[in-house]
């Protein structure tokens, strides 16, 4: 008897899964200034266990102000890179293949994380509003800060740089 076709190794660009099952990446909104946590560690240890074949991390903002939410994980600075190099292991201790989300917000950006509203974040606080920047002046919706145009963070240095970072988390796949 054969087995069914979602359960038999894929190869992609020389990347074997052991199976065709794939976790989508779902943003959390739980990391603490950008780095995964407890939280993740049992969100992506509870899919390894699973069997899956392919784990994709959240959406991971590479700059500090490219996140959506102040809950959303990174890779901006080191801490977070180590912390997503502890996932990536845990998926390989268990034979599954590592991949993430790289995530720029642009205007999507400095919002209130789903179960608080979903909306702007307010002007002041303790999780006040930052300054957005993206490729236009068009607020994201009526009622929104405008964002400030020309998006800088696709220079040279950060197209060449973040990718560099998602590859330091030992991903194998981007």
């Amino acid at each position: 008897m054969t087995s069914p076709l979602m359960f038999t190794p894929l190869t992609l660009r020389g990347l074997t899964l052991r199976n065709r099952i794939v976790v989508a990446p779902m943003c959390q909104y739980l990391a603490e200034e950008g780095v995964p946590n407890a939280w993740h560690r049992a969100h992506h240890g509870r899919f390894s266990l699973g069997g899956v074949g392919l784990m994709i991390a959240e959406a991971s903002a590479v700059l500090r102000d490219g996140r959506i939410t102040h809950g959303c994980a990174g890779i901006w600075n080191d801490e977070q890179v180590a912390a997503w190099r502890d996932i990536n292991a845990l998926h390989h201790a268990h034979g599954v293949a590592s991949g993430i989300q790289l995530n720029y917000a642009g205007g999507k950006g400095a919002t209130q994380r789903p179960w608080e509203g979903n909306g702007p974040l307010p002007d002041s606080g303790a999780e006040a509003f930052w300054e957005t920047i993206g490729p236009s002046a068009i607020p994201m919706r009526e009622g929104w800060p405008r964002e400030r145009p020309r998006c800088p963070i696709w220079t040279r240095s950060s197209r060449v740089s973040r990718p560099r970072r998602s590859a330091r988390c030992v991903r194998d796949s981007t």
